[in-house]
């Protein structure tokens, strides 16, 4: 990617090469500058905002509110069908399928979202012993359907800074609802409150998005024929990433499934409030990758020599550690004093497991990169053995690690089982980069 070149070129080029570069590519440099400020202005004021939740809601409510997240992510994934990860590929790979990808992509969700809807309903309704009210519905909901966000067409016509603005709008709106229920009830909002203004926030967001990919999308009277074709070219296609995809969730999240379920909703509230940092780092990685996904589509197209990978894998690599380091760091050394200054009494024991997820935010870092080369050089099979893997060892390490030690022994499982899941992808990428 040329952001990335730029970065690696500034070691060795004089001053006046690193401004003509600078100078050239200077659109890349703002798009990514506005991205960056945009989207950690406002992960940081959503950030803040979960903070005061957690502080405003108590320990057991907020791990009702994550427990959720958790079951909406994985509807998210359900939902997806892997096209998150491979979109971006397709799309340039094939740019005379543009038009029928989206469309067809967009007919895959839509059916995944009404069946997880209907799901989600019958649990509720149906099931006279559900104990999901309608805020923990709105929450799973809100969480799945943002599944239907377009980012991937913004980021291959090079429009990250409309979708930045968009997605700025969307936060704006979600966090003015919350502290304008913050104020009313006096620092004493619901579930409910917070659900509802989740779910109405992500709607107005996804039909914004759509509406302005549709209008440009080539307008040409639909062939029904080619359009079923391509869905199921797409199914197929996707169908392995899928399951990987959704062994590779349950690497990250059973472990608060088993946590909640082994020790209740207040210890997954702790674990909860210690995950905020993960998802702030998270939030940084994305911000990055979102270049390089396309980067690495192009970088993998036929006829790229197997050394220009190599260079462009190792800048990515430092690039993505360097974003995390400084966050991880924090919370490796000071975990005590990040706790007492942010939360109540009440979370303070969850702070053992900051160090540790730390040290998993920098194999996050690595794991982001490396999945992505995956699926562009099509490495698929590697990616659902890693997934699979890393899958099973975290159930194993959760039924072990949890009951006796509670979210410290989560936190383990999660850095353990997604670690093998990393070191699997690097190596099968080793593999295939030495293979002549």
């Amino acid at each position: 990617m040329v952001y990335f070149s730029i970065i690696g070129k500034c070691m060795n080029d004089n001053n006046a090469q690193v401004n003509d570069l600078i100078t050239l590519n200077r659109s890349h440099i703002e798009n990514l500058s506005i991205l960056i400020f945009v989207n950690i202005s406002v992960a940081a004021a959503g950030w803040l905002t979960q903070i005061k939740i957690a502080n405003t809601i108590g320990k057991d409510a907020f791990g009702q509110l994550a427990f959720a997240v958790v079951i909406g992510t994985f509807f998210q994934v359900f939902i997806r069908f892997g096209l998150d990860r491979t979109l971006v590929r397709d799309l340039i790979h094939y740019p005379e399928q543009f038009s029928a990808f989206i469309r067809a992509s967009l007919l895959l969700r839509y059916l995944f979202t009404f069946i997880m809807i209907l799901s989600l309903l019958t649990w509720k309704i149906m099931l006279v012993q559900s104990s999901m009210t309608w805020g923990i519905f709105f929450m799973i909901t809100a969480t799945a359907i943002i599944s239907l966000d377009l980012q991937p067409v913004y980021d291959v016509q090079r429009s990250t800074r409309l979708h930045a603005l968009f997605f700025l709008l969307h936060k704006f709106f979600y966090l003015t609802l919350i502290w304008v229920g913050l104020f009313i009830f006096n620092n004493c909002i619901s579930i409910f409150y917070i659900g509802s203004s989740l779910l109405i926030s992500v709607v107005l967001y996804l039909a914004i998005q759509h509406h302005w990919v549709m209008r440009r999308m080539k307008r040409r009277k639909e062939n029904y024929s080619e359009l079923a074709k391509c869905i199921a070219w797409l199914f197929q296609n996707n169908v392995l990433i899928w399951f990987s995809a959704i062994a590779g969730l349950a690497t990250a999240m059973i472990n608060q499934v088993i946590l909640k379920e082994s020790c209740g909703y207040a210890e997954l509230g702790g674990y909860a409030a210690a995950w905020q940092f993960v998802i702030a780092g998270t939030l940084l990685l994305d911000q990055v990758s979102r270049f390089g996904r396309p980067a690495a589509a192009r970088i993998t197209k036929p006829g790229i020599s197997k050394s220009d990978q190599i260079r462009f894998l190792t800048k990515y690599f430092f690039i993505m550690i360097c974003v995390v380091a400084p966050l991880a760091l924090v919370m490796s050394f000071l975990p005590d004093v990040i706790f007492q200054f942010l939360f109540k009494p009440e979370y303070h024991a969850a702070a053992d497991t900051l160090p540790v997820m730390g040290i998993y935010l920098c194999f996050l870092s690595i794991g982001v990169v490396s999945s992505q080369y995956a699926l562009s050089a099509r490495l698929e099979k590697m990616y659902f053995f890693a997934a699979i893997s890393g899958g099973v060892l975290s159930v194993f390490l959760c039924y072990t690690l949890i009951p006796s030690n509670g979210a410290i022994g989560a936190t383990w499982a999660l850095l353990i089982s997604h670690g093998t899941t990393i070191t699997i992808y690097c190596l099968g990428i080793v593999k295939h980069l030495l293979k002549p």
